[in-house]
């Protein structure tokens, strides 16, 4: 979470733990890995704003540490919705190609162009034939379209549709000599699903902040 920037965005950044500004009015703080407490609404505005200019690199305002998302998605208030929303974002931002122009049918596997831009749902000729009924998938998420909707704009209906994209789009970790090299930068909680990142310290085995499910391999291809 570069200082500078955070400056440039009109966050205030203090080394001093007792200043106000890295504490809620209310003076609910939370504590980073590294030792230091953060406002945690401070800190989910700041991510938002981030994530928003293209940053999708977290660490403590005060030591300048790596944050994991796991971590920052412990500490900052989110609701459930705006952690929806910031890992539609971080999706976003890990997608190999922006101008990418096809995805391939869950049904059939045919590669079939996106209608148009902005359009989530994707129709697909021959598998509604033989459904005989009309079928889409989600660009997003490439699963086939939940909801009773016209299939556009809308959300899909697949509760997953957040985790299942950017874990299909986010790059791979370049760490070479490490268990890490190679393994996507994200990977989801075989328990409950949440997106978990690794602060690229330590031994491969991470834990979960939502379920506390502390023995994901990180190195695993299952996950």
């Amino acid at each position: 979470m570069n200082r500078l920037l955070a400056h440039i965005l009109g966050f205030s950044v203090s080394t001093n733990e007792s200043d106000p500004r890295t504490r809620r009015p209310s003076g609910l703080s939370v504590r980073a890995s590294c030792g230091h407490s953060i406002d945690s609404l401070w800190l989910k505005r700041l991510v938002i704003a981030l994530l928003g200019s293209g940053v999708q690199d977290f660490s403590c305002p005060q030591c300048s540490q790596t944050l994991s998302w796991q971590e920052v998605n412990r500490l900052a208030a989110f609701t459930e919705q705006e952690r929806k929303s910031c890992e539609e974002m971080i999706s976003r931002l890990n997608s190999p190609d922006p101008l990418q122009t096809h995805r391939k049918c869950p049904g059939c596997s045919l590669l079939l162009p996106r209608p148009g831009s902005g359009i989530r749902g994707v129709p697909c000729k021959a598998c509604s034939i033989a459904k005989r009924k009309v079928f889409r998938f989600c660009w997003d998420c490439q699963q086939e379209w939940r909801a009773p909707s016209s299939g556009e704009h809308d959300d899909c209906g697949n509760k997953d549709c957040a985790t299942r994209a950017c874990l299909l789009s986010c790059p791979a970790i370049k760490l070479p000599g490490s268990q890490l090299d190679g393994c996507p930068c994200f990977r989801a909680c075989p328990r409950c699903h949440a997106l978990i990142s690794h602060t690229l310290r330590g031994c491969s085995q991470v834990q979960c902040p939502q379920c506390a499910h502390g023995s994901v391999c990180y190195s695993d291809d299952g996950v």
